[in-house]
């Protein structure tokens, strides 16, 4: 995994070559889309389709169904105290990007059950929202982390004191 200053440096590269943050290229890309209203804008679908697409994606038949884990409540131990100490040890950083702004304890395994800290890692809401998507590759990429193997260090050390 690459250090969060390498992928920050890489960003700022992108940044600075991205043609969109130049004003005329901005201009020239505007101008290319009046008249021209998109595919879908205007359009819906029709009851029919609704009912349809709404029968199709319910439950067991949507391709993302998880088997109702969204209805799983979280621990007891779950709470703001434990989340404000992730937090801390995470030096209020995602630990994906870097980022600052809106940050969100995630369950490394998935386990809303598993509070232990080194199950516990902090990411920022949009980071938080890609790891819902491949849910077999992400947990590899959080266990090869540095932060969690000091987390580990630290919560057991906690357990002798």
């Amino acid at each position: 995994m690459m250090p969060i200053v390498e992928r920050k440096k890489q960003s700022e590269r992108m940044k600075l070559n991205n043609p969109m943050k130049r004003k005329e290229v901005r201009l020239k890309s505007s101008l290319s889309h009046i008249g021209n209203p998109g595919y879908w804008k205007g359009k819906h679908h029709s009851d029919k389709t609704k009912r349809k697409l709404s029968r199709l994606n319910r439950k067991e038949k949507h391709p993302r169904w998880l088997g109702g884990i969204s209805d799983e409540g979280y621990p007891v131990e779950f709470n703001q105290q434990l989340k404000d100490k992730i937090k801390k040890r995470d030096n209020y950083t995602c630990q994906y990007c870097g980022n600052r702004k809106k940050l969100v304890v995630h369950h490394v395994d998935y386990d809303k059950k598993n509070c232990n800290l080194k199950n516990l890692i902090t990411l920022c809401n949009s980071c938080h929202s890609k790891t819902n998507g491949n849910r077999d590759w992400w947990p590899e990429i959080w266990t090869k982390s540095p932060i969690i193997k000091i987390a580990t260090i630290s919560h057991e050390e906690e357990k002798k004191t």
